[in-house]
């Protein structure tokens, strides 16, 4: 599923993942740390936004093994 979002395209997963993770830090140190938000939209959202950079990666890098074993 991952394939058809990123077309295995690197540039593409990086851009996503550093604006994305940017954007979450910013809201985890003003927001989460500042205590101005309770545990579940903050916290439950820094733990989804990693969980998608993660298998971002994971899938690029695991279609890229799988190319280069053919």
């Amino acid at each position: 599923m991952l394939f058809f979002i990123w077309k295995v395209n690197k540039n593409a997963i990086f851009l996503a993942a550093i604006a994305g993770g940017l954007a979450d830090v910013g809201y985890f140190l003003f927001m989460d740390l500042g205590g101005y938000v309770k545990f579940v939209p903050g916290t439950v959202m820094t733990m989804i936004s990693s969980l998608a950079i993660i298998t971002s990666f994971y899938a690029y890098f695991k279609s890229r093994m799988l190319n280069s074993a053919e």
